[in-house]
């Protein structure tokens, strides 16, 4: 768990903190609280949270120079300040001084979980923390929401629709687009993808159920189901709006959404699916846009074309699955000869179609736990990729070009051995205990796995989070160290990765509950 310390005088504000996140679900518990910054300071030492959520204002020592107390002695605990609008000059400049980050009162409780999960690696440790079995059924969940958009075979989509405990009747379909602009690697944006999802889930209140899941183009996708007509009609989709807000404020990434025409029943969700997809990729970010507007349905009612844009996604994900890769490049030629021959329609242009591949590989290249580097050399952002040619045919050749290297590597690896991926990676900790600079992207260099997939496969096999393993290393080192040598503790502490003396001796009496003077005094 990612231990917060929570400080303000005002106690009625304490107990909003305390309750309004469910902190335990998102990898965080609440292990101390003081009433001002002198008891904050006293507290630190004997509690040592991974973050300080404090007050600027407070009797004694106010939040600021709390803040700088801490950054000086303890420079891996994260502050965030929680300030009020005539105090915000005081918060911008503590920002430049090296506060994490600081949110404005009164702000959502979002706000609040976005700010906590952008310090340090808090988002990737989140996807450590996720139990198998949630996520289980969380895959379970998305795998039969897609039947139900994809899908063309209508029992399929009522069995699917069964299965996610809906009706069969008054929905709407919802999607949601992130325009990073490369400001995050498609590994970051999935696993705040993942974060979002989850703060969505809390925000939505309609008279009926909902699922959240993620397309092959690893849009968000929401399907409303609704107790009847009325509801459906009225639904005003604020939450979307302030949701907007909130990822523009917090991460800086830019966000569409759009709502469907009214469905009636399941079997027009291929259709307003569709008609989502064809919106996202024709209108700008920041809005929502509404398609039981006529002016937005109309919008969307592009002439048709030979082949369907919902038909090209699961030909080319069915070939990466099945690794065909004569299959995926008839699949992507066709898919280029039919916009050829009707044009550049709403249904599919060579842009949306280059977009949506691109998105359908790298979507199934991070699920598969691949690193991007490994496959492609050195990183390059989809923007980027899509950037290099405005050419049509030389865009289709990069694109096929793109999937043979996918299919090639996992065709090769059927024909080497395993790697030892987790045991590669202790060894290498083991090796480097030393230096204080050790890093999970070091680690990353070893293996050919991107680090989601790394993060969640260290878990599993070892019960411990790559952090709790390397400090355990560490730790018991020191303790060696302390126990059967007279070394000083500066060049203990030096020894294994801390490069301050006091520093080493508050993280080593954190993990064993005595100081390393007094161990040694035994």
């Amino acid at each position: 768990m990612i231990r917060i310390m929570i400080v303000d005088d005002m106690p009625i504000f304490l107990e909003y903190l305390r309750g309004c996140l469910d902190w335990n679900a998102y990898g965080f518990e609440i292990c101390c609280e003081a009433r001002d910054g002198r008891e904050a300071w006293e507290k630190i030492g004997e509690y040592y949270p991974d973050v300080v959520l404090t007050d600027i204002t407070m009797p004694y020592v106010n939040g600021l120079e709390l803040a700088d107390r801490i950054m000086k002695n303890y420079p891996d605990i994260s502050v965030i300040l929680i300030t009020g609008n005539n105090e915000f000059e005081y918060a911008r400049r503590a920002v430049k001084i090296g506060v994490c980050d600081y949110i404005v009162k009164p702000f959502e409780k979002q706000e609040l979980l976005l700010s906590l999960m952008k310090l340090q690696d808090n988002v990737n440790r989140a996807v450590e923390l996720e139990q198998k079995e949630h996520r289980d059924e969380r895959l379970r969940t998305e795998n039969c929401a897609r039947a139900v958009v994809y899908s063309k075979e209508q029992a399929a989509v009522d069995t699917a629709v069964r299965e996610l405990g809906m009706s069969g009747e008054n929905f709407l379909v919802c999607g949601i687009r992130f325009r990073a602009d490369g400001q995050l690697d498609p590994e970051q944006l999935s696993n705040w993808c993942e974060l979002i999802r989850e703060i969505l889930a809390g925000m939505i209140e309609i008279d009926g159920t909902f699922v959240i899941f993620r397309d092959y183009e690893s849009h968000l996708m929401v399907l409303l189901n609704f107790n009847d007509r009325a509801a459906a009609m009225e639904f005003k989709g604020y939450e979307f709006t302030d949701l907007i807000a909130i990822i523009r404020n917090q991460l800086n990434v830019e966000t569409s959404i759009v709502i469907s025409d009214f469905c009636e029943n399941a079997s027009r969700f291929r259709t307003c699916f569709s008609q989502v997809l064809q919106t996202l990729r024709i209108k700008g970010p920041g809005q929502v846009w509404d398609c039981r507007k006529r002016e937005y349905s109309r919008a969307t009612m592009g002439p048709e074309s030979d082949v369907h844009a919902l038909d090209v996604v699961s030909a080319v994900i069915r070939d990466l699955h099945n690794l065909q890769a004569e299959r995926i490049e008839e699949d992507i030629e066709f898919a280029w000869e039919a916009v050829g021959r009707n044009g550049t329609g709403m249904h599919l242009s060579y842009e949306s179609l280059s977009s949506a591949i691109l998105s359908i590989l790298l979507t199934d290249i991070i699920n598969a736990g691949i690193s991007l580097k490994t496959l492609y050399g050195e990183y390059r952002s989809p923007e980027q990729m899509l950037a290099e040619t405005m050419d049509p045919e030389e865009r289709k050749q990069m694109l096929i070009d793109l999937c043979h290297r996918r299919i090639e590597y996992e065709n090769e690896k059927k024909d080497k051995p395993s790697d030892d991926v987790v045991g590669n990676v202790i060894r290498y900790m083991e090796e480097n205990l030393g230096n204080s600079g050790l890093s999970v992207t070091d680690m990353l260099s070893l293996v050919p796995v991107n680090q989601t997939y790394l993060r969640k496969m260290f878990k599993e096999e070892t019960g411990k989070t790559l952090n709790e393993y390397l400090t355990s290393l560490r730790m018991e080192k020191a303790k060696t160290l302390i126990q059967n040598t007279q070394d000083k503790l500066a060049d203990i502490a030096e020894q294994t990765g801390y490069t301050d003396v006091s520093y080493f001796s508050n993280c080593f009496k954190k993990y064993f509950g005595t100081s390393p003077k007094s161990l040694r005094a035994k």
